[in-house]
């Protein structure tokens, strides 16, 4: 009888210590990259996550801002959630001398050891300083075009002449 017991006894523990060598596997990172050129300080960069997963704006954006904010470089993060949508949106800024998108991607996706979020794009804002000159493209579309960003939200008084125009 003891010898059964021993033998029990021996088999769980080295079937523990094989589980505990098993690595923590990362999921993939498969997000379509997107690459858009701006005008801007070439200090800072700028990504708009498409993260699908989310279930509340509460839980889910908290904890996703909270590891985004964890990641060296990140100066501020912004979550775009909204009721019923498949995919919702992270904007970060960051540093691209101290972090890469895929870092960021990764944070995201390494939450609940990969089981709840996926990016499934990412949308990349690279600044450079100065005016580019266009190049000569014959096939119509400019390869350096620049995008310039200038987004102002209407304040309170707008929106209601907007609804109550004035006569």
């Amino acid at each position: 009888m003891k010898k059964v017991a021993l033998f029990f006894g021996l088999f769980i523990l080295l079937t523990a210590c094989n589980n505990a060598d098993q690595a923590v596997v990362s999921p993939t990172i498969d997000a379509e990259m997107v690459v858009l050129k701006a005008e801007g300080n070439p200090d800072q960069g700028l990504v708009q996550l498409s993260i699908e997963g989310m279930m509340c704006e509460v839980g889910c954006a908290g904890k996703i801002n909270k590891e985004l904010f964890s990641v060296e470089g990140v100066s501020d993060v912004a979550i775009v959630y909204e009721d019923n949508r498949e995919t919702d949106f992270a904007n970060v800024k960051y540093d691209p001398s101290k972090v890469k998108v895929e870092d960021l991607i990764q944070a995201v996706q390494m939450i609940a050891d990969g089981d709840l979020y996926h990016v499934s794009k990412a949308e990349i804002t690279q600044f450079q300083t100065g005016k580019q000159q266009p190049s000569s493209n014959k096939g119509g579309a400019d390869e350096g075009a620049q995008l310039n960003f200038n987004f102002e939200l209407p304040g309170v008084a707008d929106i209601i002449q907007h609804f109550l125009p004035l006569n």
